[in-house]
């Protein structure tokens, strides 16, 4: 893999030097391991520490059947609400329940961003291990709409 990816994985490296954070979609196959490209930094350590890769639970929290499984790349991955999640229905006024793990990579994407405008000295790997320690618990909401870890993960 590494040989096939070698343009992409010195892509990948230059932008995390640069200060990018990726966050991929694990995939919707139901299989064991993620895409090809969410296990890149199985192949490629040197992309493991700003890369987070995103598996899809459904309402009570629990990964749902259609979502890839986070596999060689455990030490990346997150969960995040990937089951019948509203988004605006294009061409309309409307909203559209959808299900995956582009549904749940957003989620992931916006607390990272929203991490990195609260706390600008903090570089992708610090940004990536606050949102892999400190999961943000749905059922566990204060009363400003954020879970109690979330609360922790943007505070400290």
């Amino acid at each position: 893999v590494r040989s096939s990816y070698r343009l992409s994985i010195a892509a990948f490296a230059d932008a995390q030097a640069a200060g990018t954070l990726f966050v991929f979609a694990a995939g919707n196959s139901g299989n064991s391991e993620v895409s090809i490209a969410g296990g890149l930094p199985y192949h490629a350590p040197e992309l493991v520490d700003a890369w987070l890769v995103v598996v899809a639970s459904d309402e009570n929290g629990v990964e749902t059947g259609f979502t890839n499984r986070c596999g060689v790349a455990a030490a990346s991955c997150v969960t995040a609400p990937g089951n019948r999640v509203l988004a605006a229905d294009a061409g309309t006024t409307g909203y559209v329940a959808l299900s995956g793990t582009s549904m749940a990579a957003p989620f992931v994407s916006g607390l990272a961003a929203a991490l990195m405008e609260k706390f600008p000295n903090l570089t992708p790997k610090q940004i990536a291990t606050r949102i892999k320690t400190f999961p943000a618990i749905a059922q566990d909401h204060l009363p400003d709409g954020r879970s109690a870890e979330l609360r922790q993960a943007t505070q400290k």
